[in-house]
């Protein structure tokens, strides 16, 4: 599976950041470390948590990253590591805990007490112990508030300034139209005035504007400063000591500040092309956007939508066996959203998916209505009418899985296309829609078109909407290019009908049976648990021969091995239990063969499967979904973690759930016999066989 590339500062530019200050801040108070040199500081302070683009990994590819940053109260900036802590934090977000650095050896007299108070500056930032985040006016959150955004011009020093093609009016007039289209997004309406006239109601932006005064300055490093020192030196233009000050300090009668840092198209080769900071729709916002790339409405747009508080639009494509395959997801490739890739000229891309709306608070639950099974349900359908996202009252279906309770959210798309956008891999086909390779390669064609779509909201702010292959779409697809995906496949036209969408498991589902895009479509949503069923025994092999173990649940495929290969393989029994079809808060534990190790090899992780498929399709041949196991971070009650051993003189994998057997292969078999690798995944506790 496609992963984000990460954008990692270097010590240097960290060293700055954390050293930036004359003395330590009076919120840090270093206490003695426990073990290991560490020191524990107790410190609190306002979170800056920014979004970079442009990023690049060590292969050159682009992606992006989500960064945190602690503002102490005068000023100190320390990067924090990522922790479960921090995994839905929002700028503006109250900070107060411990953090844990390593004490500077020595007792050299150069290192300061900035240094000593933060300690060992890693590639990953300074580790959080404990932390209490208090949200940012969390009563506040759908209270509709005036929006003002600042505009500051930074020339980094070796690069031609920015010129007279983004004048002081330009740049007024693209920040301020982008918040236009969020406010327009923000602004929800209903019948419910004098008589059933129509009456707007504001739930997010009151107004938006720009400030008059663009301002414009120098700078004496180069393009590769760090996007928090071009935030500082912009809010110190405007009269701020640092940008942590801009976010804490509100505007004049409550108003909510957006600081738009533009730079010069020569800082294009060096990241990040674009920041901004993930707060929400009533706290102050930093963002910056490199100038020049023919793309910066859209990514005005964008950046502004993480100051609202949301994340990506990623797409996730599915064949029609994913539950089997797995699912492969394209950072940003949702482009019916804003919040995808900056995607000049799509005139979908001003419409935030009803999931996204739903996240900042942008539509009344009236119109949102959520379903759910019941206890004791095991399917049930619902018809509901769903107005097209952009209406006045876009419906939505708020959709609730039975099996891990994620939320997904249906919707309808009617935006019209006319295949002359910016991503059109296969352009001039006089089709009523668009097809795109998401690879950029011919691979995974997937179709926008107007319809009905899932999508399903992430826990760290993102969204991923779904595109499935449609078998009575895919015939005239194929002929483009050779299979295809649907972004709006549970629609009811003619290469449509009878289509459904679903998740990858099947559990959340929906199917357009009527309506037209002047009104609504008429949708049924189906949600599906699967039966509970009892776990049944895994039986394990040995073979002395290929010096290998071999794990079944199948009671046919043991006896099957047991009269065919009886001087192969030794059945030793019953080991632990699973479950030979999904349920609640289980996964998929795949299953590969090795014609030249002569050895299954075992794993629930997506990316390995998938990584094991594309790196080595001659070494290990994927042969099924063994059967189902709880993951790894399951918090399923009575299970014990499965331990996986690597053998490098053998070129085998080894697992075990009883914790005696993986501590005497430890003791007794050390490398390069087995290798204790790590825990994979978890199993019934009470299925485990000494």
């Amino acid at each position: 599976m496609p992963s984000r590339a990460r954008r990692i500062l270097s010590a240097s530019l960290l060293t700055v950041a954390l050293l930036g200050s004359a003395a330590v801040p009076p919120a840090i108070a270093a206490e003695d470390g426990d073990s290991g040199g560490n020191a524990t500081i107790q410190t609190e302070g306002t979170l800056i948590v920014s979004e970079v683009g442009g990023t690049r990994d060590s292969d050159g590819n682009e992606g992006m990253t989500r960064t945190v940053h602690l503002r102490t109260a005068d000023g100190g900036s320390i990067a924090l590591a990522p922790s479960p802590e921090l995994a839905e934090a929002k700028t503006g977000d109250h900070f107060e805990g411990e953090i844990q650095t390593a004490d500077p050896e020595g007792d050299d007299p150069s290192r300061s007490d900035e240094a000593l108070a933060v300690g060992r500056v890693t590639d990953h930032g300074v580790e959080v112990v404990e932390a209490d985040v208090t949200p940012a006016s969390p009563d506040e959150s759908a209270e509709a508030r005036d929006h003002v955004a600042d505009v500051v011009v930074i020339d980094p020093a070796n690069v031609e300034p920015v010129g007279e093609t983004f004048s002081d009016v330009t740049l007024r007039d693209l920040t301020h139209n982008a918040g236009q289209g969020w406010w327009a997004q923000s602004i929800r309406g209903g019948f419910d005035g004098p008589d059933g006239s129509y009456l707007p109601v504001e739930l997010g932006l009151a107004t938006f504007s720009t400030a008059g005064n663009v301002v414009r300055v120098t700078s004496a490093e180069t393009c590769a400063a760090s996007f928090d020192y071009f935030w500082d030196l912009a809010a110190q233009s405007l009269g701020y000591s640092d940008a942590g000050e801009y976010i804490s300090r509100p505007g004049s009668s409550g108003e909510v500040r957006h600081l738009f840092v533009y730079l010069p198209e020569g800082c294009l080769p060096v990241e990040p092309s674009s920041a901004a900071t993930i707060g929400a729709a009533n706290v102050n916002g930093l963002a910056l956007v490199t100038l020049g790339n023919d793309r910066e409405r859209a990514t005005v747009h964008h950046e502004l939508g993480h100051n609202f508080g949301l994340g990506h639009a990623n797409l996730m494509v599915c064949s029609e066996d994913s539950v089997v395959l797995g699912c492969t997801e394209y950072p940003q490739g949702d482009l019916y959203d804003p919040m995808s890739a900056g995607v000049e000229g799509f005139n979908a891309a001003s419409l935030v998916s009803g999931a996204g709306l739903l996240q900042v608070g942008w539509n009344e639950p009236l119109y949102s209505p959520r379903f759910e099974l019941g206890g004791d349900e095991s399917r049930r359908t619902w018809e509901v009418d769903l107005h097209a996202v952009g209406q006045s009252q876009p419906q939505l279906a708020q959709l609730i899985d039975p099996i891990n309770g994620d939320r997904y959210v249906a919707e309808f798309r009617c935006d019209g296309y006319d295949n002359t956008f910016y991503h059109d891999f296969y352009p001039n086909q006089g089709l009523d829609g668009a097809l795109m390779s998401m690879d950029g390669l011919g691979g995974d064609p997937v179709w926008f078109s107007d319809g009905v779509r899932l999508v399903k909201s992430e826990e760290n702010g993102d969204t991923v909407s779904i595109a499935r292959e449609v078998t009575s779409a895919a015939t005239y697809v194929r002929q483009l290019a050779g299979g295809g995906y649907s972004q709006g496949a549970a629609w009811y036209d003619a290469y449509h009908q009878d289509a459904r969408i679903s998740n990858r498991s099947g559990s959340v589902s929906a199917k357009a049976i009527g309506g037209n895009c002047g009104s609504f479509a008429t949708v049924e949503v189906t949600l599906t648990r699967p039966s509970a069923e009892p776990t049944k025994p895994v039986y394990r092999f040995w073979s002395e021969k290929l010096r290998a173990h071999f794990y079944t649940i199948s009671e046919t495929e043991r006896d099957h091995v047991i009269a065919t290969w009886p001087r192969v393989w030794s059945y030793e029994g019953p080991k632990y239990e699973a479950f030979d079809s999904q349920v609640a808060g289980t996964v998929p534990l795949y299953r590969f063969w090795s014609n030249r190790y002569q050895a299954h090899f075992y794993t629930t992780d997506e990316a390995e499967k998938a990584r094991v498929i594309a790196k080595w399709p001659d070494v290990w041949k994927y042969e099924k979904v063994a059967y189902y196991v709880y993951p790894l971070d399951s918090t399923e009650p009575n299970t014990v973690a499965m331990a996986r051993f690597w053998s490098p003189r053998n070129s085998r994998h080894f697992y075990t759930a009883d914790p005696v057997e993986r501590d005497m292969v430890i003791k007794r078999w050390p490398s390069p016999i087995w290798d204790y690798e790590s825990d994979v995944f978890r199993v019934p506790a009470d299925g485990l066989v000494e």
